[in-house]
């Protein structure tokens, strides 16, 4: 079940999902637009797409998600950034996660990033890639262009850790994120 709340001119989309498996429920938290609202984006390296991620109240994270598409390959880093508001440029780093294998084609693919709490605001997740060919989902451009929340990117001298102060970055479309919401308090 998802349950969609709306903020602004973006959705903030908190997934309910009942685990019939291990009999539990299990928490999303970010923008994930609905499939008809979404593309596809073929990531770059060694560019960082930055993501927004509206918190509507305090919450405890635990992983960082994102959805691949037809082609995945190579590895991955994936971060969170604070931000001033609007943008991510000068935000600080909370956490990112160690260099691994890209996993599932067309699926969700969970990262273990940290237990953080989050309060209200509004963040950026991160995400490198070390090759150019993975394919993820991305909102439509017409529905980010002149919005008030915008995806960003800032391009490294190579594929690696992510710097502790987001530096200047330019809006560009990329790929989605969202948040696997460990408990609110």
């Amino acid at each position: 079940m998802g349950v969609y709340h709306t903020r602004g001119d973006h959705a903030v989309l908190t997934n309910v999902l009942f685990n019939q498996h291990h009999s539990h429920y299990e928490y999303y938290i970010g923008e994930a637009p609905p499939h008809h609202h979404s593309t596809t984006v073929t990531v770059a390296t060694p560019r960082v797409y930055l993501y927004p991620i509206i918190i509507p109240h305090t919450v405890t994270i635990i992983n960082i998600c994102n959805i691949y598409g037809a082609t995945v390959a190579g590895n991955k880093i994936k971060g969170l950034y604070t931000s001033d508001g609007v943008q991510p440029a000068g935000g600080t780093l909370l956490a990112q996660t160690p260099s691994s294998a890209k996993a599932g084609i067309n699926q969700l693919e969970e990262t273990l990033l940290a237990l953080l709490q989050l309060q209200p605001g509004l963040y950026f997740g991160a995400y490198e890639s070390d090759e150019n060919t993975t394919i993820m989902r991305c909102a439509l451009v017409a529905s980010i262009t002149g919005a008030t929340l915008q995806s960003y990117s800032f391009d490294l001298g190579g594929y690696g850790a992510l710097p502790a102060v987001c530096p200047a970055v330019v809006a560009r479309s990329g790929p989605v994120a969202f948040l696997r919401v460990a408990s609110i308090p």
